[in-house]
């Protein structure tokens, strides 16, 4: 009788302790007011455990021994089970919280790029032109945009169309504009290895140098015109509010402008109108950059070194190789080339006058 006592003790201390335990890992979730089940559980098995000596004392049917028994096993198992269903619940949570910050990230991400890409998206494109058939509409966009500056920037090589598109401005303006222009100085060659592309290309460069001599005589233009040594990798048209990029490797017509894209002025520092326009000022304004402000044009790019190496033939320093030449000889010689682009451009010319007289 005592050693059964003794065993009963026993398995009374090990069955509480092991309630003590499982009740000390769920104390927190007791905490929580709607853990009514839980507390439910705790209740009977405790009580069970409390009860179980004395019934296994007084009834020696042990039938009420092992109901208390099994309602102690099952309230172990439901908080067992409990505890493992909540961590489930918890990790599931926890990976689902998980994949929607990654996809709220995505998400972001997602913004930020298109938020990104708009800074750099054109918002709209002229197709690319054949040079004797310059494109009307990239024309009359140039020249309402040199009318409405106070600065304009040109990159390219020998400005034929943005110099016709100044030409047209010079009507409508109603103050001076601050003209910047990169253009191409040609290689001078010995004469022969000049090909007819090396002389079009020499030609419509002071072709061009022509009309900016005129236009500077009005006094709505100031100058500075900056040399470049090598062939640029696109055309640019940089204004106030708008600029248009033509790069290079777009032109599927032959000749003339390449495919050019519009872009806007933006106010955030990091849009394409924006890092352009830092980029074409920094290089117009590098300490090495050659320019000219006193509208010597023609000697600032050495038309006499480009006529004595025969680009021009004879007909311009008529024999004398060594004789200066004086601007209206140049315009002279030059004349014909440019009312050959007048003719080109002549219903370009119109479209502008035309929004004159509607406006």
């Amino acid at each position: 009788m005592q050693t059964s006592m003794i065993g009963i003790c026993i398995m009374t201390i090990f069955l509480l302790l092991i309630a003590l335990a499982i009740f000390i890992l769920q104390i927190n979730n007791l905490k929580n007011e709607k853990r009514y089940g839980l507390r439910i559980c705790y209740i009977l098995l405790f009580s069970s455990t409390i009860l179980l000596p004395f019934v296994l004392i007084f009834d020696k049917s042990r039938i009420l021994s092992g109901l208390l028994i099994n309602i102690y096993a099952c309230a172990i198992f439901a908080i067992i089970y409990s505890q493992n269903i909540e961590q489930r619940t918890l990790n599931t949570i926890k990976t689902l919280h998980g994949l929607q910050i990654n996809q709220i990230r995505c998400i972001s991400d997602q913004i930020k790029l298109q938020a990104r890409q708009s800074l750099f998206m054109p918002i709209k494109f002229y197709e690319p032109n054949k040079a004797d058939n310059p494109n009307i509409d990239f024309f009359v966009e140039l020249t309402n945009n040199i009318i409405n500056t106070k600065e304009y920037y040109y990159e390219g090589d020998n400005a034929v169309n943005a110099s016709m598109c100044l030409q047209a401005a010079s009507e409508k303006l109603n103050s001076t504009i601050t003209v910047h222009m990169l253009l191409r100085v040609y290689e001078i060659k010995k004469f022969k290895n000049i090909t007819s592309e090396d002389r079009k290309n020499v030609k419509d460069l002071f072709a061009t140098l022509v009309v900016l001599d005129k236009l500077n005589t009005t006094g709505k233009f100031k100058f500075v015109l900056y040399k470049r040594f090598s062939k640029s990798s696109h055309y640019a048209n940089l204004t106030d509010e708008h600029l248009l990029f033509s790069p290079f490797g777009t032109d599927e017509m032959g000749g003339g402008y390449p495919l050019t894209y519009l872009y806007s002025h933006e106010d955030k520092h990091k849009s394409f109108y924006s890092q352009f326009r830092k980029s074409i000022k920094e290089r117009m304004e590098d300490k090495n950059t050659q320019q000219c402000k006193n509208g010597e044009f023609f000697k600032f790019f050495d038309i006499e070194k480009y006529a004595s190496s025969s680009y021009f033939g004879d007909s311009l320093i008529n024999g004398n190789r060594k004789e200066s030449l004086d601007s209206s000889k140049i315009q002279e010689y030059f004349q014909p080339i440019i009312e050959e682009r007048e003719r080109r451009y002549q219903e370009h010319f119109g479209r502008i006058q035309k929004q004159t007289s509607n406006e």
